[in-house]
């Protein structure tokens, strides 16, 4: 069993962006309105904009958590399991097996999506979580990769990419703890005579 590896990098970037949208919102009211103005109409109508902007921030900032903290409890629970006849995908509740002969076992490797870039996932894709989910720090679903295949990935850290082609009609990109580890149990699971070079 294999664990996705923790997104910290990544969660720290997209809390810094989802700051600064959220202090723009609050701090542009003082430079927009014209709270020194005497005339009370105006001034009245600067309070109500900016009382709408904090409210807007206010449940831009709610959704924000919302979301936050279902994909990071997505993205930790989310396990690698490898037994003699699968590899499966744990999501919360769903599980996802991929036969081990519909992987090519041979292609596998290890890639940085920074140091090959053909194979980052497209920011786009036909089912709406998956775009929602690939906004922010955890990467998940299915995905057209700029070298125009399809993948089904699970990626949190770009510089340490399990690419696993198969035999049906895509890919899959994961991100575990331990690649090199995860690597060497499929192998292993598809040919038990295999023994390692020392």
């Amino acid at each position: 069993m294999f664990r996705i590896q923790p997104p910290k990098q990544a969660m720290l970037r997209e809390a810094t962006i989802i700051s600064g949208i959220i202090a723009t919102c609050i701090g542009a009211p003082f430079f927009f309105f014209p709270y020194v103005d005497e005339d009370r109409i105006s001034f009245t109508a600067s309070i109500t904009s900016l009382v709408v902007i904090y409210i807007v921030a206010l449940i831009y900032l709610s959704l924000c958590v919302g979301w936050f903290t279902d994909y990071y409890t997505t993205g930790k629970k989310t396990l690698f399991e490898v037994d003699r006849k699968n590899l499966t995908i744990h999501q919360n509740s769903e599980s996802t097996p991929y036969r081990l002969r519909d992987l090519h076992i041979d292609q596998m490797r290890v890639i940085s999506l920074k140091k090959q870039p053909e194979y980052k996932p497209v920011l786009r894709s036909s089912n709406t979580r998956s775009w929602r989910i690939v906004a922010l720090f955890y990467n998940a679903g299915q995905f057209q990769l700029s070298n125009g295949d399809t993948a089904q990935i699970c990626l949190t850290d770009a510089r340490h990419v399990v690419h696993i082609p198969t035999k049906l009609e895509h890919v899959l990109l994961l991100s575990p703890t331990d690649p090199n580890g995860l690597l060497l149990a499929l192998i292993r699971a598809a040919d038990p005579a295999y023994k390692p070079e020392v």
